[in-house]
């Protein structure tokens, strides 16, 4: 499958839970790509027919196209999707809270940071660390925050 059809797959799935296979097949998505999609753990079948995203990666990339095209409203409902996915996504949460510091909504802020601060993952412990650290230097944070 190439990129282009890829990433029409994940904002359609930013929209909606799940997608029919008529949905799929009208960006041009064939049977294969669907098979090597669920094969990848992208996608899963559900019972009634539809498609859901299960797999997180790939709109985690995609999250990261619009981000750097400058469509940042639409990158932050790619990655809120991502969480909806899998609520301890630790890569989504960060993004969304370092956005969230940048919108100054310190209240949506702190609600990613403690997803972040509850995913036990050995390889984001330092960036953990690294992000309370730099949080203690700001000095834009409401008081009952610090």
């Amino acid at each position: 499958m190439n990129l282009k059809k890829k990433n029409r797959l994940f904002d359609m799935f930013i929209d909606s839970e799940v997608l029919t296979f008529g949905e799929l097949h009208s960006i041009g998505v064939s049977k294969n790509e669907l098979k090597s999609l669920m094969y990848y753990g992208d996608i899963k079948l559900l019972e009634d027919g539809t498609y859901a995203l299960c797999g997180t990666l790939g709109m985690l990339f995609y999250a990261s196209t619009l981000y750097k095209k400058g469509n940042r409203e639409r990158a932050k409902a790619a990655w809120e999707r991502c969480l909806e996915v899998k609520p301890n996504n630790y890569p989504a949460a960060t993004m969304l809270f370092l956005e969230s510091l940048l919108d100054e909504n310190f209240d949506k802020a702190f609600e990613y940071f403690e997803v972040m601060d509850k995913t036990v993952n050995k390889k984001f412990e330092v960036e953990h660390d690294l992000w309370l650290l730099l949080l203690s230097h700001v000095t834009s944070i409401p008081d009952k925050y610090k």
